[in-house]
């Protein structure tokens, strides 16, 4: 603005109206000038401020609506009053908006958690620390959901609390998920694993803990406390299926038994394979573990029973067969083999063992086959005539 006044007075009314700059004449034209570039250049930076600030006023408020379409937040004041919440929290709580603005949380509290647990949250947020966490909270129905949530709070110049946001997302399904899959494993004695074979991270599924005898918390989940329960006599073995499967892709399927440390021996059954990249490099090695103690101790236990009965026929002098009816298929135990006189390495049939029986004979054998297929038992004496022997 240009002026002859050089009253002081004149020259503050009119910065008081609004005027930028002041020039008396008569004006230095190089002065003008520099006084103009300058003020062209404050009207740039300004005109770019402004530009920037809508810009930036535009991205928050489209990230505001992506998160309220996903999240459900409130906000409260420092006593934990409800001053502000968005669309999604009554949607997933029941209740609308009324009904929850100046009313604490409390209207949402489950008798699920602990008021220790309550408590370590709110003296957390309160001395300004952000808070992180699952919680299971209560619809107006009275159905439970639950939340991960996260609560910051807001804190003045001084660092003390003056708000408190929170914001949550809906995980019941995955809970749901979660208590079910936890609940099969447990039922079904099994856990699962997944070993990051590039960094040696290694996550168990919580049923794996007590199936290798870890009855308190693990104290963490790595390779090393895997191998260390598995019996000293079944390492080697454990450790050249993992290798095979890692280096010669061949599938990782094996039984052992883990030590616990009260000196119990367990079967496992685990099975797996691994995931590799595009150009086979391995990635990670995926796998089941299973319970198999009671099915391995009825093997073994059948396993014997069955080493008493050969004793048993060998000492007797008894053997058995059983014929497959459609197959017409002979199984032959070993005593009834040496009865017979008749090879393991042969192809054996029914009619190879009727070449021994005695002609005379051979139709009565024939019959009692016959009638065993339809009664279920039957009984013949018979003679055999073996070779190089006369009768």
């Amino acid at each position: 603005m240009l002026t002859d006044h050089s009253d002081t007075e004149q020259q503050n009314v009119a910065i008081e109206c609004g005027a930028d700059a002041l020039l008396l004449q008569p004006v230095d034209f190089s002065h003008l000038l520099f006084v103009i570039k300058q003020k062209t250049l404050q009207a740039r930076t300004t005109s770019h401020a402004k530009r920037y600030l809508n810009y930036s006023l535009r991205e928050l408020e489209f990230q505001n609506v992506a998160l309220n379409e996903h999240a459900i937040s409130s906000a409260t004041d420092i006593s934990g009053r409800i001053t502000s919440i968005n669309r999604k929290f009554c949607e997933v709580s029941g209740y609308n908006e009324s009904e929850l603005l100046g009313k604490n949380h409390r209207i949402l509290k489950s008798a699920y958690h602990s008021k220790a647990f309550y408590k370590n949250m709110w003296d957390s947020i309160s001395s300004g620390e952000i808070w992180h966490g699952k919680i299971c909270n209560k619809k107006k129905n009275g159905k439970l959901y639950w939340v991960e949530s996260t609560i910051v709070p807001f804190l003045d110049t001084a660092g003390r609390p003056y708000k408190y946001v929170s914001i949550r997302t809906d995980i019941t399904d995955l809970r749901l998920n979660e208590r079910r899959l936890n609940c099969s494993q447990i039922y079904a004695n099994i856990g699962t694993w997944d070993w990051n074979i590039q960094t040696g991270e290694l996550f168990w599924s919580n049923r794996i803990g007590p199936l290798f005898g870890y009855d308190k918390e693990i104290p963490e989940t790595t390779y090393e406390n895997f191998i260390k329960r598995v019996h000293p006599d079944d390492k080697n073995l454990v450790e050249r299926a993992i290798s095979a499967c890692i280096h010669e892709e061949k599938k990782y399927n094996i039984e052992h038994r883990v030590l616990w440390p009260d000196g119990t021996i367990r079967w496992m059954h685990e099975c797996g394979d691994v995931e590799r990249s595009d150009d086979g490099e391995p990635l990670r090695m995926l796998g089941v573990v299973r319970d198999i103690t009671e099915k391995k101790e009825t093997e073994i236990a059948l396993q014997k029973e069955k080493q008493r009965l050969l004793e048993a026929q060998r000492i007797g002098k008894i053997g058995d067969w059983v014929l497959t009816k459609n197959s017409k298929k002979v199984t032959w135990s070993q005593q009834a083999l040496e009865i017979f006189a008749l090879d393991a390495g042969e192809k054996l049939s029914l009619e190879k063992a009727f070449e021994r029986v005695h002609p005379e004979d051979v139709e009565s054998l024939h019959n009692a086959i016959q009638k065993a297929y339809g009664t279920g038992c039957s009984s013949s004496d018979f003679r055999l005539l073996l070779p190089g022997a006369d009768s």
